[in-house]
């Protein structure tokens, strides 16, 4: 038993992008290291899969055609001129205000550090004029023997 009798579900969409770091748990392709035959393996030892086949989330019929082509590797260069839009720098994207509603709430998803770093001190410079807070910077480095002695 792979999980030791215990109930699991697992959910997720298999037509998505691959994991960022690491690699795939399972994969159908031939010749594939051992940790994907592991996890096909595992896979293949469940009784009940439900696949559901329909959207609920876009409603947009022009988005959800896209949507579906880009799943399967089938984009036109029509879809890529319409996904280049979605850059807020792209010359034909609405300006977003982003002090207004739903955006001044909008959460920030990047992998890079120096986009969150400036997302967050505008954040926070925000924070502070709608408040009146005193925003207050203080230098800080790290003197303990114990926690350097961690990182070898």
């Amino acid at each position: 038993m792979a999980f030791g009798g215990l109930h699991v579900i697992l959910t997720g969409d298999f037509h998505q992008f691959p994991p960022i770091a690491g690699e795939a748990l399972y994969s159908r392709k031939e010749g594939t290291k051992e940790t994907k035959i592991l996890g096909g393996n595992i896979y293949q030892q469940f009784d009940t899969v439900v696949i559901l086949e329909e959207q609920n989330r876009v409603t947009d019929q022009g988005w959800t055609s896209l949507l579906s082509r880009l799943r399967v590797g089938e984009c036109t260069q029509a879809d890529l001129k319409e996904i280049d839009k979605l850059v807020l720098s792209h010359p034909e994207t609405t300006p977003v205000d982003f002090t207004t509603a739903p955006w001044n709430d909008a959460v920030l998803i990047t992998s890079r550090n120096a986009v969150r770093d400036k997302w967050n001190e505008s954040a926070l410079f925000r924070h502070c004029k709608e408040t009146g807070n005193q925003r207050y910077i203080v230098p800080a480095e790290d003197t303990s023997t114990e926690w350097k002695s961690r990182l070898g």
